[in-house]
């Protein structure tokens, strides 16, 4: 009986960890684990997916590292054109 208190505690850790990664509420998803179970926790946080915060942070790093590669094929253009890099010239 008391591993499987450990083992349903651990859970309800393991999908709070989660759920703040996710940008959710750890402390919240960890308690919904407790009260309902691990299995159904991890579910509603699945469901629920990622916060909008986080959503937006992937999407702004998203454009900062395609224009990261677009100035880096532009310059390797230029070399390969025998141009100066940009600012120099």
């Amino acid at each position: 009986m008391v591993e499987i208190v450990i083992l349903w505690t651990i859970l309800c850790f393991v999908v709070g960890g989660l759920a703040n990664a996710r940008g959710r509420s750890g402390v919240g998803f960890f308690f919904l684990s407790v009260v309902l179970s691990p299995l159904i926790g991890l579910l509603i946080l699945l469901v629920a997916g990622k916060s909008g915060d986080l959503r937006a942070q992937e999407v702004e790093a998203e454009e900062r590292l395609r224009a990261d590669v677009r100035r880096q094929i532009e310059a390797e253009e230029r070399a390969r054109r025998g141009e100066p890099p940009a600012g120099e010239g």
